[in-house]
């Protein structure tokens, strides 16, 4: 078999895992352990690779090929496997005739990397000036740990979103996205890291609603998508939303056939608005 075959049945399979992945996530429990998993690589990996990440390792953290962690000073441990992603490559292809250049054609082909979890330490010098990122288990929404960060990102987003965001007394509600005057208005009660998720909540809808990406869709599949993001940001800037936010989905989930082949649907919405909102608070 040619390099060129293996490299095309590897990003088959690849693809394979991807949709059978999907389909076992199209189930309430299933989503919920699912959004989970794939919490931590929104922002790092693609669409596919995140989902290939949380369906072979979801506990993964840290992820470099085996070369790369060599580099850093770790070893593979024995008998470890490898995690499989599409990494983009090109090839060059000769004109017919002389006179034209060279044509670069872009593809995709399998790279295999090892999570953080699968190395050890084989030299002390190299992995001791490795700069890896920390991971800290997110902090529960009851709280106020999230006090800077929520008047920091209120201040942003007003600026780079020309938004109206203020608190106020809402009765039977934590906060609401005004579609027709395009404001927010967050319950000045709640403890600020239930602010800051409600706030990145009502962002959310604000962002659909502006790039049209919820026009068609009903009231509950519009919830369940702020939601969805509010959890992912919250996730990446260390606020953990989970119990609050899965009790949300699930009960909207109720009201809704097909909730994890909807979410599904417009993942690729959902990573663009999770990176663009982490990218203005400067996560």
């Amino acid at each position: 078999m040619t390099k060129k075959t293996t490299n095309k049945t590897n990003k088959e399979n690849l693809l394979k895992t991807i949709n059978e992945g999907v389909e076992n996530a199209l189930t309430a429990d299933n989503y919920l352990n699912f959004l989970k998993d794939i919490a931590p690589y929104v922002k790092r990996y693609s669409v596919n690779n995140t989902i290939l990440i949380a369906i072979q390792n979801p506990r993964a953290k840290v992820l470099k090929t085996y070369g790369g962690w060599k580099k850093e000073g770790y070893q593979v441990k024995k008998g470890e496997r490898a995690i499989g992603i599409l990494a983009p490559s090109t090839f060059k292809v000769k004109p017919e005739n002389e006179e034209d250049e060279e044509k670069e054609v872009l593809y995709f082909k399998e790279l295999k990397v090892f999570d953080i979890s699968q190395v050890e330490v084989y030299d002390q010098e190299l992995a001791s000036k490795s700069k890896l990122p920390e991971y800290k288990e997110p902090t529960k929404l009851i709280g106020n740990e999230a006090k800077d960060l929520y008047i920091k990102s209120v201040n942003t987003l007003k600026s780079e979103y020309g938004l109206d965001i203020e608190e106020e007394d809402i009765d039977g509600a934590n906060g609401y996205y005004n579609f027709v005057n395009k404001y927010i208005r967050i319950e000045k009660k709640l403890e600020y890291n239930h602010k800051f998720k409600t706030m990145i909540h009502e962002l959310a809808h604000h962002l659909y609603d502006v790039n049209e990406t919820d026009k068609d869709l009903s009231y509950s599949e519009k919830e369940l998508k702020a939601e969805t993001t509010a959890y992912i940001v919250c996730y990446n800037l260390g606020i953990d939303s989970s119990e609050y936010s899965f009790e949300y989905l699930a009960s909207w989930g109720k009201s809704s056939e097909n909730v994890s082949e909807k979410f599904l649907k417009h993942y690729k919405d959902i990573t663009n608005c999770v990176n663009d909102i982490l990218e203005k608070i400067g996560a």
